[in-house]
Formats: structure tokens, sequence, C-alpha cells
């Protein structure tokens, strides 16, 4: 992203971009990444729920598209995730929590490149909670705590889990922390199912567990469609990923996929947001044959 190549009144202008809630599906946010590089769109603030959260971050923290996209895949996640039926959740997140140090090891918000802030839900008070200082793994291992699924994260009085039972998508965060312009990204919640690695399946049981996380999904779908009629962003892209599940990371370069035709499919509104914030700057020359073709 293009930060600090536009000034005077354009410099002012203020851009977030949402990423929203969808775990596996997550893969989606780097194709739409990708496209708004090859804009060459400047990107003044990054709010995440969940997965949304975690690629807000990195991408925050200076990590590429593909640098990321090889952290999803290159592990395996049922490895990463460690059963613990007897724990706050079915799953523990302890290794996860390892491969996620890797990366941003004692890393601050304060610390990023670029402002960025994750969403997670207080299960004690049922509201939801915007972070955006202190350590980021701590925030990103609450923002990401699926109830029921993964243990909640204790931050003080509270008991902090997965942003997306509040606020999946969460326009709304943006515009009160100053942004002028919104441009998100809607996963489509928790469609897609959610399946078990083989390991867990005789420990855990499977059917259940699927029809607890489809109803939490159908609850998290119509709740995000209530805050963005409430909160519209002025851009909302909506990759086709309802066939990737919660849990299939192995499948980035599907939802990379994905999120690509999505922003493709609002070139035109991009364009025009384009426009806005840059006073009208030329397109770069990678953005040409992408973007002109698509409008």
């Amino acid at each position: 992203m293009i930060i600090d190549q536009f000034h005077g009144e354009a410099a002012r202008k203020k851009l977030a971009l949402v990423l929203g809630g969808g775990g596996g599906k997550g893969g989606a946010h780097l194709g739409v990444l990708g496209q708004l590089e090859l804009l060459g769109l400047p990107i003044d603030m990054f709010i995440g729920t969940s997965i949304g959260g975690v690629v807000a971050a990195l991408y925050a923290a200076g990590y590429s598209i593909g640098e990321i996209a090889n952290n999803f895949t290159s592990t395996s996640l049922w490895r990463l995730m460690d059963p613990d039926p007897l724990g706050l959740g079915l799953l523990g997140m302890s290794h996860f929590r390892s491969s996620v140090e890797d990366m941003l090891g004692e890393l601050t918000f304060e610390e990023l490149k670029y402002p960025c802030a994750v969403v997670a839900g207080d299960l004690v008070t049922g509201q939801e909670v915007v972070i955006d200082s202190g350590p980021i793994v701590d925030a990103l291992m609450a923002s990401v705590a699926l109830p029921g699924i993964f243990p909640p994260v204790r931050r003080g009085d509270m008991l902090l889990a997965d942003g997306g039972v509040v606020n999946n998508v969460p326009v709304d965060v943006a515009y009160a922390r100053g942004a002028d312009k919104v441009i998100a990204v809607d996963l489509g919640g928790m469609q897609g199912g959610f399946q078990l690695p083989p390991t867990t399946v005789s420990l855990l049981p499977n059917v259940p567990l699927t029809i607890a996380n489809r109803g939490l999904g159908v609850l998290i779908a119509q709740l995000t469609r209530c805050r963005l009629e409430q909160h519209p962003p002025d851009v909302l892209i909506c990759p086709q990923v309802d066939h990737i599940g919660m849990l299939d990371f192995v499948r980035v370069n599907e939802g990379q996929a994905a999120g690509e035709a999505a922003t493709q499919a609002v070139a035109d509104q991009l364009l025009e947001i384009y426009a806005w914030r840059t006073d009208g700057a030329p397109l770069p020359q990678l953005a040409l044959p992408s973007f002109s073709e698509a409008v």
C-alpha cells in the first residue's frame, strides 16, 4: 500500500480497509489486498475481526501478501491446534499462538507501520471490545477465539472471544476512528462448515459441533447484515467463498482467487475511491490493464 505518496488535502483524507471474520476463508483478504496494491490505493487504517484481524495486523506489520499466504499454508492447521476437551474450549491454541508469535514476536500496536485495530467480544458483558494498544498477539488470540471451540482470553475483568459474535465486519468502528470512507470485505461469516481433523473426531462430537457451528454462523450473518445496513461502507467486497470451510486454511489460493475476482467486480467503485483519495492522480501503470478493462 502507498501511504505517504500524496500530500496536501488528499493526505488529510482517511480511507479505512475493514476485513471481516471467516476463518479459512481469510485467503480472500489476500486477494483483495493484492488488487488494492495494483491500484496503488493509499489505505490509512486497517480494522479487522477474527481472521480479518490477523491479516490486518500482519499486513500492517509490514509482511507481504506472499509471506502471509505462506504462513497460512506452510504449516498444517491441525498441528497448530491441540485438542483440549477439558479446558475452556474444545481445541487449545498454544501451538497456534506460537506460530503467530514467530511472525509478530512482542510487537505492539503502537509499533505497527500502519494504524490497526482488531475487534473481540467480551463474554462477561456481551459488548464489543476494540483493541488498538498493547501486545498484538494477545489481541489476535482473543479476536479468533470462537466461543465453545477455542478458549477465551482474559484481559483484566473481561473474558474475550471471537469478535464475530458481536461485530464481524466492523465498519462502524472504522468510522468511529475517523475514517472518511470505508472499503469493507465480508466473507459471509461462518458459512461453509466446520470439519474436524481425524485425530479429533474420535474425541469430540463432530455432528453436534457442526450443527452448533452452523447455527452460530446464521446468527453472525444476520447480525452482520443488520450492522451493514446501519453503517454501510462506501465499497463492499463480497468474495464467493461459501465452499471454503472455517478451518480450510490449506485452500488459501482458492480464497485468494475469489478475493481478486470480487475486487474486480467493484472496480468502478474503487476507481472513484482512488480519484477521491488521491485528488485525481493518474493510475499506476500496473493498475491500468486490470482496472481499466474491468469497468
